[in-house]
Parts: structure tokens; C-alpha cells; sequence
């Protein structure tokens, strides 16, 4: 069975690159009926948090990535790590080694100055030293021969092992290192393949020796090539604006997102809109692309404005719920039939969600308050006394759809000799407070006749909020 997992370090948000590398091992796994895990790897102490955890598995389970069994956390298998070190000291493939770090600073500043590659000379290799504190723990690197990295995309890679010096699998504290915790949590959980950003790859060779080391097949590999900016420049995950949730902010669906994090690296002919459930059936290693990727927000922004037209009501329902929370607005004081013709409406006019619940706020308040320059620009005199008029053919309107009521407008302007936009914009002003919503039809069928009619009344008697 195919298993695959993310293993992100909570030091920061989880940012576009990460997400990428978590879609891909999430829709390998799926499409394969296997598993996908999580394994968040918090050992750096100092800059691993709680916070930027619950962020990372928020970001997941915004885009819908979900994983199989609960989250591991690395630091959680400190006695684990421990004891696989142990078994790599008792099998002679690990030794000791008590050199002090300004032995080994002064080793690589003499290596550099003779234009060598700085590496651990083996000093400690053979002093069979045993295990205490203070001492760090080294793997015993084969010193002649090569290691061979078989990837998906870059084909077969030799090393040779002159060039990798005995790593240390285990700090002078006894703290497992990265390389060691990573593959004995890989060993420990059937890890079978390992799709992860190319800047990983020189840590590969590394780690296929500690397999070999604990007799353990390797999982297949895959080094995914970088995502760039607009400009050509490697994303960082500290680049602003970059991560997931800071995406959602503004405005993006999470399909949309998937859709975009999909098509940076992998492609199926020349489709461009794939829904998540499409991915997980179609996705293959093969679609994969081995040039850089770059991310491009003109593309990202229609794409966004595609799946807006297209998502489902509950994935629309639960976004405009939390961009109208977000800007201190309760969806829910609105009936769940209301809302769902409010958002058939406006998913066809907007371009991302936070426009959408902002140019919906007419109809989540009680009083909107009105837009003092429109105010002082629309409602003239002249205006005004439209408006009383309008006010009476609409109390007397049998149909109250907007349709009909689109069809009332342009009936009572052909009767006075008025253009349709010459009621509509203080119409619109007076019912909404703003310039800007809906087709005033779709506007007044949305509010409602008791609510249209009461804002309209006072509107007229000025007693709108400003």
C-alpha cells in the first residue's frame, strides 16, 4: 500500500511551497487508495511553536487535506530516536565522538584554506569510545564506493562517499539530529514515498545511508523543482504574503488554490480547471514537470473567479461565513434559503470572496450607514421626490422577484421619461447605503419588501444612518 506524509516544521506559516508538496503527496496517496500522514517535525526547539502548528494543520484542513490517523509530533518520539541510535552503536554502524566544536571548527577552517571540502576527518572512528554525555554519535559512513539516488524526476544520481563525511545522527546532548529522527520515523511508519521540494535533495544521499544502516528498504523519491515568483525568484517561506491562510484573507477559495498549487508543477494536456476530486482521480507522477514552476497572480486570480462561479454551496456557505465573521458580520442572522440566493448572485459579479461578503454587509446590518459624498451627489431634490413615487409602485408590486421588479423599474422610467439608471443609482443608495450591490432588482428580491420598504421610507425621511 502506497503511504506518503508531510512533515513540516511549525518555525512559520505553512506557505505556497509547502502546501504544493503536501497537495501532491495527499493525491498520490488517495488515488492509490493508500495513506497520507502528517508528521509535524518540531526538535528546533528554539523556533518551533505551538501556534505555527495549529496554523500549519488549519492551512491543511482549510484546503481540504486531510491525513489519516492523528498528527505525529517528532519531539513526541525523543526515546524512539534514542533508541534507534543505540541500535546503530550496538550493530558497529555508529560511533562516539568527543571532539570538542573548536577542534572541529579549526579542522574546517585548515580544510578551507587548502580548497578542500570541509568534512569530519574521522578521528573518533576508531577510538571506540563509549556512549556518555557530551558526546555526539556518528554514522559510519562507507568510505569507498558511491550511493546511488534513484528520483522520479532528475532519473539516477551518483555520490561518491569520499564526499560525505560520518554524519551525526545524535547531538552532544543526545538530542536525534534531523536526519536521523526523519528516516527512523519514515522506517517506523511504512513510509513508502517521499515527494519533497528539490532543495532536499543533497540530504538524500545522507539518509540512504542510514537505510542501509538499519537494513531498511528506501521509499521511492521524488524532489519536486522549486516554485518561483512573477519575477523568476525562489519563493521563500518567509517571502510575504506567501502563506496559505494570508491567501484566504484575500479572498481566494481553498478549490481555486488546490487548483492553482496543482498546475505549479504537474499538468494533464492543456486543462487548466481541475476540482479536488478530478486531482485525486487523474493525478499522476508521470504529469509531473521537472523546470521550475512560477506562480502567476493573474492566473491565480482567474482562476479564482472560475471556481467562484462554480463551487458548491457548502464550500461558498462556509467561506462567506468566515470573511463575514472576519469583517464582524453574522451570516447566520440571515435564513439559509436567503443566503443561498445571495450567494448565487453575487458568485457572478465578484471576483474573490472577501469582495463578495463585503459588498454583501447591505443585507447583514440594520441600518447600513450611507456614503455621506453619495448622499450629498444622489438624493436631489428631484431624486427624492422619484423616489417617493418609486416607493408607491413598489408597496404595490404583486410580484416581488427581481425579475419582475427589474421590469417595474423600466416601466415606471418609461412612463416619466427617465433613463433606468436615473432611479436605480438612488434607489440603490437609499437601500443599501452604497453605490455598489447587485442589479437593483436582484438587490430589492434579496432584502426583501418589509426591509426594501422600511429603508426606502426612511431614506425619505432622512433618517438613514449616516
Amino acid at each position: 500500500m502506497i503511504r506518503t506524509r508531510f512533515a513540516p516544521s511549525p518555525t512559520g506559516a505553512l506557505h505556497l511551497g509547502g502546501a504544493r508538496t503536501a497537495l501532491f503527496n495527499w493525491l498520490l496517496a488517495r488515488r492509490a487508495g493508500g495513506e497520507f500522514l502528517l508528521r509535524i517535525e518540531d526538535t528546533d526547539r528554539e523556533r518551533s511553536t505551538d501556534a505555527h502548528r495549529r496554523q500549519i494543520e488549519a492551512a491543511l484542513e482549510w484546503l481540504g487535506l486531510d491525513w489519516d490517523g492523528p498528527a505525529a509530533r517528532q519531539s513526541e518520539r525523543a526515546e524512539r530516536h534514542r533508541e534507534r541510535v543505540g541500535e546503530l552503536l550496538e550493530a558497529g554502524r555508529a560511533y562516539c565522538c568527543d571532539c570538542p566544536p573548536e577542534r572541529l571548527e579549526e579542522m574546517r577552517a585548515e580544510q578551507r584554506r587548502a580548497g578542500l571540502k570541509p568534512r569530519y576527518d574521522g578521528r573518533c572512528r576508531a577510538r571506540g569510545l563509549a556512549a556518555a554525555p557530551g558526546r555526539a554519535v556518528r554514522l559510519k559512513t562507507p568510505r569507498a564506493g558511491a550511493v546511488e539516488v534513484a528520483d522520479h524526476l532528475k532519473g539516477t544520481v551518483r555520490f561518491d562517499n569520499a564526499e560525505l563525511d560520518d554524519l551525526v545522527i545524535a547531538r552532544a546532548d543526545g538530542g536525534a539530529t534531523y536526519h536521523l529522527a526523519a528516516v527512523a520515523d519514515d522506517i517506523d511508519a511504512g513510509v513508502t514515498h517521499v515527494l519533497r521540494g528539490d532543495d532536499h535533495f543533497n540530504n538524500t544521499p545522507r539518509q540512504l545511508h542510514l537505510y542501509a544502516a538499519f537494513g531498511a528498504p528506501p521509499p521511492a523519491y521524488v524532489h519536486l523543482p522549486m516554485i518561483l515568483d512573477e519575477r523568476g525568484r525562489k519563493l521563500s517561506k518567509r517571502a510575504g504574503g506567501m502563506d496559505v491562510l494570508g491567501f484566504r484573507e484575500r479572498g481566494v477559495l481553498p478549490s481555486a488554490l488546490l487548483n492553482a498549487l496543482a498546475r505549479l508543477g504537474w499538468a494533464r494536456g492543456d486543462q487548466e480547471l481541475f476540482e479536488r476530486t478530478e486531482l485525486a482521480r487523474r493525478f499522476d507522477l508521470d504529469g509531473l514537470n521537472r523546470a521550475p514552476a512560477r506562480l502567476d497572480p493573474k492566473k491565480l486570480a482567474w482562476l479564482n473567479r472560475e471556481h467562484l462561479r462554480r463551487a458548491g454551496a457548502a464550500e461558498l456557505a462556509a467561506e462567506f461565513a468566515w470573511h463575514c465573521a472576519r469583517a464582524g458580520l453574522d451570516a447566520g442572522r440571515l435564513p439559509e434559503d436567503a443566503r443561498g440566493a445571495l450567494l448565487e448572485v453575487q458568485r457572478r459579479r465578484c471576483r474573490d470572496m472577501a469582495e463578495l461578503a463585503a459588498q454583501s454587509r447591505f443585507l447583514l446590518e440594520d441600518a447600513p450607514a450611507m456614503d455621506p459624498a453619495a448622499r450629498a451627489r444622489l438624493l436631489t431634490p428631484a431624486a427624492l421626490e422619484l423616489l417617493r413615487e418609486l416607493r408607491g409602485e413598489l408597496a404595490a408590486a404583486a410580484d416581488w422577484s427581481a425579475a419582475a421588479l427589474d421590469a417595474l423599474l423600466r416601466g415606471y422610467c418609461e412612463r416619466r421619461g427617465c433613463k433606468p439608471r436615473e432611479a436605480a443609482a438612488p434607489l440603490r443608495l437609499a437601500v443599501t447605503g452604497g453605490t455598489v450591490s447587485p442589479g437593483i432588482g436582484d438587490t430589492l428580491a434579496l432584502l426583501g419588501r418589509e426591509r426594501a420598504l422600511e429603508r426606502l421610507a426612511a431614506a425619505l425621511n432622512g433618517g438613514l444612518a449616516e
